[in-house]
């Protein structure tokens, strides 16, 4: 059974011939030193006509955040009017900039318009609340109380705070001796729980997301092959060295490329030869720019509200250390996107878990159904399913033996001007050539062009140190 989003059956039938070189790499390499490249095969795809692609991301979410102030005082009747301020959204998406900037008169036709200036900043929840909505007011610091109001007028103010004009719906009854008149910017929250509307009333103002715009670049790879004429006839004992040299190659090809697509920095800049050189941007810088609080390591420094103490192997409260910093990590990445997850991860990390699961008992793994041949383990957790991939390139790493990377396959598009390929000598003349610049060799190259598109950032994230104890 296919899983991961990866189109088809699962698994070959006889004869089956893989539709592209990226597929013969899954087919040949299931569980090779490019198993991402080999995953995205059976992913979707689409062909670009520009080397800077751009798309759009959206998160649909509940409008929820910290409260500035408010003017409330405590114990108020229900109909007290007051206003609460909301502070600049802390999960504010990234504004667009221009996907390629003017770069010795090489220029890409997408262009992203900049706002204008009287238009309501990106940053604000202006944009997320209208009159009519209606607002949950927590304490952080006293759970049990909450106070129910109806939104009557939304101010956008110009340093991206947002001021709401309210009317409470219920009495301000202390709890504990808590009420609204103890709502601070340390303890102040607020929710969006629906909209109220009267009998007969006219449509209210519609609320519109808007999108993101983010882009990446294409970049080239190729991975060359030479041999001489008269080592193409040479009899050796290790077989056809020719056939030798192009499945190598097209394996260093799927394995550079397989850590561009990884660790990758997007770039452009002109080569020598006045040409536009370009970079494409891997997983990591993706996550890194567009999702930094989804980065966790283990002995370093992590989101707040994840735990992270002592050796990893250690308990507090009756929990293993690495244990609870798990539960944290996947709690987080699990608020967002499907209930099933990918981790490709060094042995590092796989040892941690292994691990845990010895010392405590309470990790179930098992080993999942083969899927076009690829070798996955299965972690059942509270909040989702992980499928976890050792990534043959980070077992030899010191650093990255103890790095995992979350993801969705099925949100990530392999984007291409040219996929993998192979540029030969045609025929005996043209392998030959003419005049005095001929050659007494066959040079030949595989050649690829194409970058990642990703999904939401949200639904991702970066584990370091997996399994290290923690100082």
């Amino acid at each position: 059974m296919a899983v991961l989003g990866m189109r088809g059956t699962g698994d070959w039938v006889p004869n089956q011939r893989p539709l592209n070189w990226r597929e013969a790499i899954l087919k040949y390499y299931p569980n090779g030193m490019a198993p991402l490249t080999a995953i995205l095969s059976k992913m979707g795809s689409s062909k670009v006509d520009d080397p800077s692609f751009n798309w759009w991301t959206q998160r649909m979410h509940s409008v929820h955040g910290p409260i500035a102030s408010t003017t409330l005082t405590g114990g108020q009747v229900a109909g007290s009017i007051g206003t609460v301020t909301l502070p600049i959204r802390p999960d504010a998406p990234v504004p667009g900039q221009m996907p390629e900037e003017l770069l010795g008169g090489v220029t890409s036709p997408n262009r992203v318009i900049p706002p204008r200036a009287d238009r309501i900043r990106i940053d604000s929840y202006a944009n997320s609340i209208r009159p009519g909505h209606q607002l949950l007011l927590l304490n952080s610091a006293m759970a049990p109380w909450s106070l129910n109001a109806k939104v009557t007028a939304v101010t956008p103010n110009s340093d991206g705070t947002t001021t709401l004009a309210i009317e409470l719906l219920e009495a301000d009854v202390s709890y504990g001796g808590v009420n609204a008149g103890n709502l601070t910017a340390a303890n102040g929250r607020f929710k969006i729980i629906g909209n109220i509307n009267p009998e007969g009333g006219l449509m209210p103002d519609p609320i519109s997301l808007d999108p993101v715009q983010v882009h990446n670049y294409t970049q080239i790879f190729r991975s060359p092959i030479s041999i001489t004429r008269t080592a193409m006839k040479t009899r050796t004992r290790t077989g056809d060295q020719y056939q030798k040299m192009k499945t190598e190659a097209l394996e260093m090809h799927s394995h550079e490329m397989e850590l561009a697509f990884i660790f990758g920095q997007k770039s452009i800049k002109m080569a020598p030869n006045g040409q536009p050189e370009r970079t494409t941007c891997g997983i990591l810088n993706f996550i890194r720019e567009h999702a930094p609080n989804n980065i966790f390591d283990y002995t370093g420094v992590n989101p707040p509200d994840i735990p992270a103490s002592g050796a990893w192997t250690g308990f507090t409260g009756g929990i293993a250390n690495g244990q609870r910093w798990f539960d944290a990590v996947f709690e987080q990445i699990f608020r967002y996107g499907a209930s099933e997850k990918l981790i490709l991860c060094g042995n590092g990390a796989v040892l941690a878990i292994n691990q845990l699961a010895q010392i405590g008992g309470s990790i179930n793994i098992a080993p999942r159904e083969k899927t076009w041949g690829l070798q996955i383990m299965k972690w059942v957790t509270a909040f989702g399913d992980i499928n976890f991939m050792t990534h043959p390139l980070f077992n030899d790493d010191p650093v990255l033996r103890h790095m995992g990377i979350i993801l969705e396959p099925k949100e990530i598009e392999y984007r291409y001007i040219d996929d993998t390929d192979f540029y030969g000598e045609g025929g005996k003349s043209a392998s030959s050539g003419v005049g005095h610049m001929r050659r007494d060799a066959k040079d030949e190259e595989w050649l690829t062009e194409a970058g990642l598109q990703f999904g939401l950032p949200q639904k991702c994230g970066i584990l370091y140190n997996i399994g290290k104890d923690r100082p």
